[in-house]
């Protein structure tokens, strides 16, 4: 079949929604009968002039459709059975494309990416030797389930959670708040959504960091809200920048992770924190603190208060947390600390989203923080997780040079290494070569990050393949880097030749 159509670049659809319905067209149409084969993405990829990267997506749209099926060594054709399906489905591509979607390809194709023989430095949870899973097991057959589980009772959360984190030696100093001031959550994706629903409308604006946390950007546009960025270096946001943000975008509260940022590692400095409090008093800002990595700083690390527990951060600051980084990625308890004045509307949006949390959750909890085995736990895990930054920067200091280096100094706790790699390269290009040296990283475009960046995580992998897994991806940046020298020098000779 010759090709005469091509997508246009400046639709107003996206050029894979494109390429998805002029094939579902053809189908449809009957141009294109059960059985018969599409060009192969190589091929179309070359014909139309676009990424293969962006055929997969279009012809993944067209599985999902069921219009399409793929078989490994046979390509791609038009499904046996799609006229069973009848011709007045509703067109679900209409839907998804004129709404916030927030799985983009690079983002499916991080999460595709952990597969058998690949080192993963993606994920942001625990290796499962640093999980209290005996710990919890026993926990669990101890506590006592005859007590019937019912929302009416604890409309925000189960009490007796409530009351440990407000009296835990570790938790309870940063929180700076009353079992009465503290609403139990989901986790802290579920807590952002909760204070977006009780305290913004569509529209308005928001101060995040930039780059920042890739599912707190995901909650915000979803729910209509517009995000503007503050610059992060080394010691975290810059306060300064919010008053002139302010001015020109109305925004109307700011979204910070403090300690051991993500994707950064960096930390805000506690001049730094004064200044921000001090900054949104004076502009009557709410803050909203992102804090689920601060109890787990290297072994010796000394904390930095919390916004909350400073002076005036107990009326302006809201403070999340989640058992999620320090016990297992599937508890998902979380809570958020607040002013008396926002908890009604932060019930009733908790309410509104689903009734309640899991209560059974929420009863382990208050067992796991009440068993003396939790805090000796939690050093363990913070000496590992120091252990294993010590290996990545070792590795990346005698491999990733000149190819790529960590910015500023190694965070001192957290999950995250930010490395800057500097290549004019996509993050999906940097993945794809990654993935064939046998690992997995996560691009700064996830992040809302320029080119150039890449997040790396030490938390998941096996402690011995972290070092490996900086090396594989040395080796992915340093074939990239002679690609793109190839490809410049190929750039200078035709420039030559025209001169």
């Amino acid at each position: 079949m010759i090709m005469f159509w091509k997508p246009s670049p400046s639709g107003s659809d996206a050029v894979y929604i494109q390429i998805c319905r002029h094939y579902e067209e053809q189908i449809r149409s009957g141009l294109l009968p059960p059985g018969s084969k599409l060009p192969a993405e190589r091929d179309l990829a070359l014909r139309l002039a676009v990424n293969r990267s962006t055929v997969q997506a279009a012809y993944g749209e067209l599985r999902a459709l069921g219009l399409v099926q793929s078989r490994p060594g046979s390509g791609t054709s038009v499904s046996d059975s799609m006229w069973e399906q009848g011709e007045r489905q509703p067109d679900w591509i209409r839907y998804l494309s004129r709404r916030y979607n927030p799985s983009s390809r690079l983002q499916e194709a991080v999460n595709e990416a952990p597969r058998e023989g690949v080192i993963d430095l993606t994920q942001g949870e625990l290796h499962r030797s640093l999980m209290p899973l005996e710990l919890m097991e026993r926990l669990s057959g101890e506590l006592d389930w005859s007590r019937p589980f019912s929302y009416r009772d604890d409309p925000q959360g189960d009490c007796g959670l409530r009351e440990a984190l407000a009296s835990h030696p570790r938790i309870g100093p940063s929180l700076a708040a009353k079992p009465d001031e503290l609403l139990l959550t989901g986790g802290v994706k579920h807590s952002l959504g909760l204070i977006a629903r009780a305290m913004l409308e569509p529209g308005d604006a928001v101060a995040v960091e930039g780059p920042s946390y890739l599912y707190a950007m995901g909650v915000f546009a979803a729910a209509g809200i517009y995000m503007v960025r503050l610059p992060v270096d080394k010691e975290g946001l810059t306060p300064e920048a919010i008053p002139e943000l302010y001015r020109r975008h109305r925004i109307r509260l700011v979204v910070t992770n403090p300690t051991f940022q993500n994707p950064t590692g960096s930390t805000l400095s506690l001049a730094r924190r004064l200044q921000l409090l001090a900054i949104c008093t004076e502009l009557r800002l709410p803050i909203i603190e992102d804090d689920p990595y601060s109890l787990l700083g290297r072994p010796g690390w000394t904390a930095l208060p919390s916004l909350r527990s400073l002076p005036g951060g107990r009326e302006r600051v809201l403070s999340c947390g989640t058992f999620s980084k320090i016990a297992t990625p599937g508890m998902r308890t979380g809570w958020i600390a607040a002013p008396r004045a926002l908890m009604a509307a932060l019930m009733a949006a908790r309410h509104a989203s689903g009734l309640t949390t899991s209560h059974p959750g929420e009863r382990l909890g208050a067992a796991l923080l009440g068993s003396g085995q939790f805090d000796t736990r939690l050093e363990t895990v913070r000496a590992a997780l120091e252990r294993r930054r010590q290996a990545a920067a070792e590795a990346a200091a005698a491999s990733l040079a000149p190819h790529a280096a960590i910015q500023a100094a190694l965070p001192e706790g957290g999950f995250y290494i930010w490395l800057k790699h500097g290549l004019a390269r996509s993050g999906l290009e940097v993945l794809q070569e990654c993935m064939e040296q046998g690992v997995a990283v996560s691009p700064g475009e996830l992040y809302g990050e320029r080119p150039g960046w890449m997040r790396i995580s030490v938390a998941t992998a096996e402690e011995d393949m972290i070092a490996e897994g900086i090396r594989r991806a040395a080796a992915a940046l340093e074939r990239l880097a002679g690609k793109e020298c190839h490809r410049n020098k190929n750039n200078r000779g035709r420039r030559e030749d025209r001169g």
